[in-house]
């Protein structure tokens, strides 16, 4: 979907098809969208995703973004399912407004502790 406004496509998708057909699978609203999704390479089954609501103005280099309608929209989810399902990570982390994450090789359950 378009960066400018509301936008129903906003989100994380996923494709159990090859790509042929996405369905909508972590979803806070219109103004939300998702950021960085990574897959635990120890069980592909467990996947960690960053929602924030953000949007770029019509202006070169204009954007903004917040803490989502009701502050709780922003943040990193985990799936353990495949992406069916999503629970926040956010014990013993600080409020998030936008976030990168990463899965290390070496050690891939990164949230545990955060859970």
């Amino acid at each position: 979907g378009h960066p400018y406004g509301p936008n129903p496509e906003r989100g994380i998708f996923r494709s159990t098809d090859g790509g042929k057909t996405f369905e909508k699978v972590l979803f806070k609203d219109d103004y939300t969208s998702g950021n960085d999704v990574r897959i635990d390479p120890s069980d592909p089954n467990t996947v960690y995703a960053a929602l924030w609501e953000q949007q770029q103005s019509y202006i070169e280099g204009g954007g903004f973004g917040g803490a989502g309608s009701d502050g709780k929209g922003n943040g990193i989810y985990k799936s353990t399912d495949g992406g069916t399902t999503w629970t926040p990570i956010n014990r013993g982390l600080p409020s998030v407004l936008q976030a990168n994450i990463a899965v290390a090789p070496s050690s891939p359950p990164i949230a545990q502790i955060a859970e």
